[in-house]
């Protein structure tokens, strides 16, 4: 899907911007400061729906203003919006609501490259696995699910350890070995297919 308009309200240092990105693609050149990265986070946004460099929605919020709003015109329109009074966010896909984030992830797709994206091969197996979720969440449909399902267990599991509740701990131990074996196999099967090329 190739994103061709964009629509970013009160984001981080850009207060309005409507912009149609040609189809041979687009440079964006300026002074330090001027918001050049802040214009590739706010595209980025639909992608994840979260920050490119891990901010919190709230620090997203252009200062003084009430939330921010950005949408993505391809072949229909994604938008989100988050109020920073009620710390809601919206999202919406071709005007309907998304309940779920998971159900609008993929619906734009970019791909972002910086310095600090040199640790998924300098660092420790996270930042691998953090790539592959990323990577898989907006490529097939189901695999946010299964990983949401597998934190959801593991949250649970180590609360009730916590309490010192072993037997409540083990009743999480089923839903997250079949979560785990989902994200698993098609951890594996993203890198076979990876390898044979």
């Amino acid at each position: 899907m190739r994103l061709s308009r964009r629509e970013i309200r009160s984001f981080r240092n850009l207060a309005h911007l409507d912009v149609d990105l040609p189809a041979p693609g687009a440079v964006v050149i300026g002074e330090n400061g001027q918001g050049k990265t802040n214009l590739l986070e706010a595209i980025y946004y639909l992608v994840l729906f979260r920050s490119l460099r891990g901010a919190k929605d709230r620090e997203l919020v252009r200062f003084g203003e009430a939330g921010f709003f950005v949408s993505g015109q391809a072949d229909g329109r994604v938008t989100a919006g988050y109020d920073a009074a009620t710390r809601r966010k919206k999202v919406t896909v071709e005007g309907a609501e998304a309940h779920r984030l998971s159900e609008a992830v993929g619906r734009v797709l970019a791909v972002p490259f910086s310095p600090a994206d040199v640790g998924v091969v300098a660092s420790g197996p996270s930042a691998r696995r953090r790539y592959l979720d990323v990577v898989l969440s907006v490529s097939e449909p189901t695999y946010l699910s299964r990983l949401a399902d597998l934190k959801a267990a593991l949250r649970q599991r180590n609360a009730a350890l916590k309490r010192g509740r072993a037997e409540e701990a083990r009743a999480f131990d089923a839903p997250f070995a079949a979560a785990a074996a989902q994200v698993i196999a098609r951890r594996r099967a993203w890198v076979e297919r990876r390898r044979e090329r």
